[in-house]
């Protein structure tokens, strides 16, 4: 199970529940975050009851002011909330010694629940939705688009509309304009990586094909989309009974993900193809953003 990001104040005092909870401070630029990250992970399935959150530099500088953070990594371990430990660069031997010691204080401590985080504010169809299609310790990147570079070609319905299929709005069924195909770009705040996406459409003509592309700068034109080697490529089959069909990606393909471009088709190229919601399903990453705080490698 891969280590959480917190993703807002509320989220943070969530966290702090846990009886035993480590910080982990790191971002995107820094060389010793990246380096000691696996070893991080490992260690984390082994430390069953301690809680491990990250927390990107970038994005929470406040959080990271509040607990007095000069350098990445740093690593803050907390016991019911008071700090007990604290490991100030990439060493993997001193973040060893502080989890034992937390995992001493608290032997029977359990971790947080994080698999219906981004789904609180969704309809009940919607949070079901979550639960069928996001598995435990993976999450809705949804919440990370960045909807003010969100680019649509050849949508009966203005963008603003269309931008409603990953929002999750209650009433965002969207149409293809001139032909059966939709080109869509969608930009993430973070750098993520994503596993699957789920389709949902209840009626018209459904997609029967999807191309997939990673970290593109901006949305391709139809034509390239013809000529242009997508990441992924499939043949849509059959939804279910809800209007839902999965698209499991190549995950070694889709690691380091800034932004995907999606393009559809349906089988009738002289009819609209429509589409209700889109559900992009994986895990959330650092801030594209660079900040200025000094990295670190082994303290010595």
């Amino acid at each position: 199970m891969p280590i959480n990001y917190v993703q807002t104040h509320s989220d943070l005092n969530e966290f702090l529940r846990c009886e035993a909870l480590v910080l982990y401070f790191t971002a995107a630029w820094c060389g010793p975050c990246q380096a000691i990250a696996p070893m991080i992970e490992q260690l984390y399935t082994q430390y069953t009851t301690v809680e491990i959150a990250k927390v990107d530099l970038d994005k929470h500088r406040e959080i990271a002011s509040k607990y007095s953070i000069t350098a990445v990594p740093t690593f803050v371990f907390l016991h019911k909330g008071k700090e007990v430990e604290r490991v100030r660069g990439a060493s993997t031997q001193a973040v060893l010694e502080g989890l034992k010691k937390l995992s001493a204080l608290a032997p029977h401590g359990k971790r947080r629940d994080v698999g219906e985080d981004s789904s609180s504010s969704l309809s009940s169809a919607d949070k079901q939705l979550v639960a069928t299609y996001v598995p435990k310790g993976f999450t809705l990147l949804n919440k990370t688009v960045q909807f003010g570079e969100f680019e649509c070609l050849n949508a009966t319905q203005s963008s603003e509309k269309v931008k409603g299929l990953l929002k999750l709005d209650e009433d965002s069924k969207i149409s293809t304009d001139a032909d059966s195909q939709l080109l869509i770009h969608i930009p993430f705040t973070n750098i993520c990586k994503v596993s699957s996406l789920v389709i949902k459409s209840t009626s018209g003509q459904r997609p029967n094909l999807i191309k997939v592309w990673a970290n593109r700068s901006s949305i391709l034109g139809f034509d390239d989309a013809t000529t242009i080697n997508a990441l992924h490529q499939e043949d849509i089959g059959q939804f279910n009974e809800d209007g839902c069909v999965e698209i499991k990606l190549k995950y070694v393909r889709f690691q380091k993900v800034t932004s995907l471009t999606l393009f559809f088709d349906g089988e009738d190229e002289d009819e609209s193809t429509t589409l209700d919601k889109i559900l992009i399903v994986g895990v959330d990453g650092e801030s594209k953003t660079q900040g200025k705080i000094e990295k670190i490698g082994d303290d010595e």
